[in-house]
């Protein structure tokens, strides 16, 4: 059985490496469009609603080939196609319901994050890191992933490179409201969580499976500062790429979760 699951895997990896890019391009075309979407009439706002219903089929897919943490996701996203079904026939029905655009909002951003998860796995349990030491015979490329110093390094300044950007106008001084900062505050929050758990793993005191209790702590806060900077995405005092980097550091949380 667990060869069967490994040679499913490599071959979703490899053989079908469009199914990801097809998915992870449709949640960003859905992501773009769906700011818009006031302005978009009905044909449009069916080509949204079948754009939404592919990306949650797909994240729902995802978590039914065999248990794992995205199970727990597609089962608070198997409403989502049934809605978006409705919404293709129906628009004005869905859409100018807040709370329920808001929910479908969600289940397409958790199946998007959830392939790109699966992407980053797939590419670490891969051969590429072996096959570009081959290519390139860096010796210092062999350093960064052949010890566990190097790796935690480049996930911690990935993390930090999150964190700080969004830092820049406050560490200016440039006038920011105290909602605008919000999102900021809990963002850095979750990336000290982060950055503590890769420390501590790194430093052998803790293992990998300790990822999901860290990220019962941080994916709340990150969720949490997503919608707080969707809120304010069109105020001019909301720090420049706060959207941008809470959803990668999302993207930190699944990789985190789904590495072990």
């Amino acid at each position: 059985m667990t060869d069967i699951k490994h040679l499913f895997t490599y071959g979703l990896a490899f053989g079908n490496s469009w199914l990801y890019g097809l998915v992870i391009l449709a949640s960003a075309i859905y992501g773009l469009r769906v700011i818009k979407h006031k302005d978009t009439g009905a044909t449009g706002l069916r080509l949204l609603s079948g754009i939404g219903f592919l990306a949650t089929d797909a994240g729902i897919f995802l978590g039914g080939i065999w248990p794992s943490y995205f199970t727990l996701v597609a089962i608070l996203i198997l409403p989502a196609p049934f809605v978006f079904a409705f919404a293709a026939v129906r628009p004005p029905a869905v859409w100018k319901r807040a709370k329920l655009r808001m929910y479908l909002n969600l289940c397409v951003v958790a199946s998007g994050l959830m392939w790109v998860a699966q992407l980053l796995w797939e590419l670490r349990a891969s051969r590429v890191c072996a096959l570009l030491r081959h290519l390139t015979g860096s010796a210092m490329l062999n350093d960064l992933f052949n010890t566990t110093r190097g790796f935690t390094a480049v996930l911690i300044a990935c993390v930090g490179l999150l964190t700080i950007f969004p830092w820049q106008p406050i560490l200016l001084r440039r006038p920011t409201s105290r909602e605008s900062f919000r999102p900021v505050l809990l963002l850095t929050l979750s990336s000290l969580l982060q950055v503590t758990f890769i420390l501590l793993v790194g430093g052998n005191v803790l293992t990998l499976d300790y990822s999901v209790r860290f990220a019962a702590l941080g994916l709340p806060l990150c969720i949490l500062a997503l919608v707080l900077a969707g809120r304010r995405k069109q105020e001019p005092d909301l720090p420049r790429g706060t959207v941008t980097c809470v959803i990668l550091s999302l993207v930190m949380w699944m990789f985190l979760i789904t590495v072990h």
